[in-house]
């Protein structure tokens, strides 16, 4: 759905960077997905919470999470940001790869591998860190 909203606004790259930005805070505060999906809380808290914390965010984004929140979703936001992130590349016709080490890369060593297989495949290129 927010795929469509997109598209329907004419806005693909500014959402695609802003729920790539939610999903780094998100990746950076795991506690705070857990606290998103604590059934302890009345989904209306939880609602209050995401208006005070990410408030700085597309109100469309905001509406996903709440979404994922009211039908118990919330532990899957991650992997909504992710399938939205590969719906946007699609869609701007840019490929996407995995790179797998030991340890996380930093976002400038990222940048220069996109680069140089950006400029050998002739095509715009992510790439993902996965870490094993």
């Amino acid at each position: 759905a927010l795929f469509s909203i997109a598209v329907d606004r004419n806005q693909i790259n500014e959402l695609q960077l802003e729920a790539k930005e939610l999903r780094k805070v998100l990746i950076e505060n795991r506690d705070f997905i857990v606290l998103l999906g604590n059934s302890f809380l009345s989904v209306e808290e939880r609602d209050q919470i995401v208006d005070k914390t990410i408030k700085a965010f597309d109100e469309d984004i905001v509406s996903l999470i709440k979404v994922l929140i009211k039908n118990n979703r919330a532990n899957q936001v991650i992997d909504v940001l992710d399938a939205f992130n590969s719906y946007c590349n699609n869609a701007r016709g840019v490929e996407e790869g995995l790179v797998y080490s030991v340890v996380p890369l930093d976002e400038l060593t990222l940048k220069k591998l996109q680069n140089k297989i950006s400029q050998l495949e002739k095509v715009e290129v992510e790439l993902i860190n996965k870490i094993v």
